[in-house]
């Protein structure tokens, strides 16, 4: 799991999104929700793919750019 300052460094970067059931996105994270305005207790990330992943749903982020 990642936390929610990582997700917020990889705003407005291409990433490499892993899920935790394995999934890979490579796409430009394009919205960042924290916490506390995600409405979900847990911080968010919007891909280009037109996705949000929660928190719990990422193994790991990698910006590719």
């Amino acid at each position: 799991m990642v936390d929610s300052l990582t997700l917020y460094n990889a705003q407005f970067h291409k990433v490499k999104l892993t899920e935790t059931n394995g999934a890979v996105h490579i796409e430009t994270a394009d919205l960042y929700g924290s916490e506390y305005d995600s409405g979900y207790d847990e911080a968010i990330i919007g891909l280009t793919n037109g996705y949000y992943y929660k928190e719990h749903e990422i193994s790991s982020i990698e910006i590719l750019d």
